[in-house]
Parts: structure tokens; sequence; C-alpha cells
């Protein structure tokens, strides 16, 4: 609230300044550099917490890069058992095919 007060202030200062220079006093000249001072104070602390805010943010982002390529490469290593383990199952099962169909035919070539 007191920012507000203190723009309307410099605002009006400014306006009797271009209407009516000749109005304004030392004191009121005075009040309007403070003003300023502070305002640019301010708006400088608030730049550093926004800046060291960034700084975070940004060591978080490289963080989560990071922690994603750890994912996709688990990722891949679990797509290469999958189908490392889909060829093995493959490969049992056309085995047991072919010794059931063996199994099967033997008899019909045994001489009882």
């Amino acid at each position: 609230m007191a920012r507000d007060k203190d723009m309307e202030d410099l605002e009006a200062f400014f306006r009797r300044l271009e209407s009516d220079p000749e109005s304004i006093d030392p004191e009121a000249l005075i009040g309007a550099f403070r003003t300023i001072r502070r305002w640019m104070l301010i708006s400088s602390v608030r730049l550093e917490v926004l800046a060291e805010r960034m700084a975070e943010l940004e060591a978080a982002r490289r963080e989560l890069e990071k922690r994603m390529a750890q994912l996709e490469a688990a990722m891949e290593a679990l797509q290469r058992r999958y189908e490392e383990s889909e060829a093995l199952l493959r490969q049992i099962l056309t085995h047991n095919l072919w010794w059931d169909f063996a199994r099967g035919v033997m008899p019909l070539f045994s001489s009882n």
C-alpha cells in the first residue's frame, strides 16, 4: 500500500512538474528523489531475489534433465531385456514344439 501511495505521489509530482515547474519547491523535489531511490532499491532487491530464484530453477532443470537421461537409459535397458526375454521364450517354445513333434512322429517309424 505504501508503494502505491509513493507511486501516486510521484505521478502527481511529475504532473505538477509538467504543468507548473515553478511551483515545485525543494522539499517536493527531494521527496520525489527519495521516492525514486526507494523504488530503485526495492527493485534492486527484487531483481536479486529473482536472479537467485532463476539460478535455483536452472539447477532444478539441469537435475531434471539428468534424471530424465537416467530414466531413458533405464527404459532402454528394460526394453532390451524384454526383447531378449521374448527371443529366449520363442526359442524355448520352438524347441519344445519340435521336440513334441519329434516324439509324435517317432512312433510312426517304430517297428512295432
